[in-house]
């Protein structure tokens, strides 16, 4: 693993990333972010203590930063690490690994757990002293407070008065064990006021160096404790607070879209509904056309009767002689008298109804007309007589 000595800790790229520190000369574990745990798929007791071996650490090619790491059910896992000797002044003891995945890799599967709601934020490296002082500090660009308003101060200053005997008991056990992990309300800024909300939960990390065999009583690493401090965001109320925004937009931008296509299947109805008029207006006029049709049918058939018994022996008797004519056509004028028609209306049609007419009464009728050529006859007689 190549060391870096281009830039400090402090101004690290990847100092927003997850932290592993190894022991130098023992190549193990001696801890990292509840992240780095995340990321491979281990517990933390799998690799605390372990050889680094356990990841199989191997450099990508034309990829100086890059290196996989061996996930404990994916596989290889590709990561930009960045290492540095120990950043705050503790010998050369430990190496600090700063881990990011790379990008394609973002979504690779970790390890549910109960705070899976929770976001992390960037890593702030602080060393004590003996008795609780803030020797050296790293904080990073998001921690409240700069590394001169950490420097010299206790860091109980910074916690929330119901958590110093918390992390005092967490501190005391220290040299029990290796690293202890737990929540506390950091402040948020400064200088401190006793009020709760400006407060916030960060996951603090308080891990013990290995110690030295040429090391005195007064300079043993073990008495000089090691804080990882993270921010905590609940993104909970985040995520409703995007998800009602989403809908919200969604919604907005479905009323135009709702109310349009409501628009074209209005238009469309009354599409259907006109063609359904029009088709029935066509069906209605052609029963009304094939009506008249008979009607007027019916009527030519029923004159062309009339005509036929008017005339039924014409096309025979071409050669008759000019008495038969003249008779026939009296005959046919008394009968044209006899057989008058009359126009009847009834239920919107109208019908030929033949008038049938007494011959001896139209005959009296006709002597008895009033303009009569008897009296010249008269006058001729008596001439005569002379």
């Amino acid at each position: 693993m190549q060391h870096t000595t281009s830039h400090s800790f402090h101004d690290c790229p990847l100092r927003s990333s997850s932290l592993l520190i190894i022991s130098k000369e023992k190549q193990t574990i001696v801890t990292a972010t509840d992240e780095v745990f995340n990321m491979l798929g281990y517990e933390p007791t799998r690799l605390i203590g372990k050889s680094i071996d356990i990841l199989h650490l191997c450099s990508v090619p034309k990829k100086p930063s890059c290196y996989t790491l061996r996930h404990e059910s994916s596989g290889d896992i590709p990561f930009d690490i960045c290492s540095h000797f120990d950043p705050l002044a503790n010998a050369t003891d430990l190496e600090y690994w700063l881990i990011r995945p790379v990008q394609q890799m973002s979504t690779t599967p970790t390890i549910r757990t109960s705070s899976s709601c929770m976001t992390k934020g960037p890593v702030t490296i602080l060393r004590l002293s003996p008795f609780g002082t803030i020797e050296h500090a790293y904080p990073s660009s998001e921690f409240p407070q700069k590394p001169h308003e950490l420097r010299g101060h206790p860091i109980m200053s910074f916690v929330y008065k119901s958590d110093v005997r918390f992390l005092c008991e967490r501190l005391s056990k220290l040299p029990k064990r290796t690293f202890a992990t737990f929540k506390v309300r950091w402040l948020k800024q400064h200088p401190r006021h006793n009020m709760e909300d400006q407060f916030e939960w960060v996951a603090f990390t308080v891990m013990n160096s290995p110690r030295r065999l040429s090391c005195s009583a007064a300079n043993d690493p073990q008495t000089r404790p090691t804080c990882i401090i993270q921010p905590i965001y609940d993104t909970t109320n985040t995520e409703e607070a995007e998800e009602d925004i989403f809908y919200t937009l969604w919604d907005t931008l479905l009323l135009p879209v709702r109310s349009g296509i409501n628009t074209i299947y209005s238009i469309l109805d009354a599409f259907h509904a006109a063609m359904d008029e029009g088709r029935s207006y066509v069906v209605q006029f052609l029963g009304h056309l094939i009506t008249h049709f008979l009607k007027v049918s019916s009527e030519l058939l029923y004159h062309a009767a009339l005509e036929f018994e008017r005339y039924p022996n014409h096309n025979h008797d071409d050669n008759g002689s000019n008495s038969s004519k003249k008779e026939d056509l009296l005959v046919s004028e008394s009968s044209a008298c006899d057989t008058n028609t009359i126009k009847v209306t009834l239920d919107n049609c109208i019908w030929s109804v033949p008038l049938l007419i007494n011959n001896s009464l139209h005959k009296s009728n006709h002597l008895n007309m009033p303009f009569t050529k008897q009296k010249p006859t008269k006058s001729k007689h008596k001439h005569h007589l002379r």
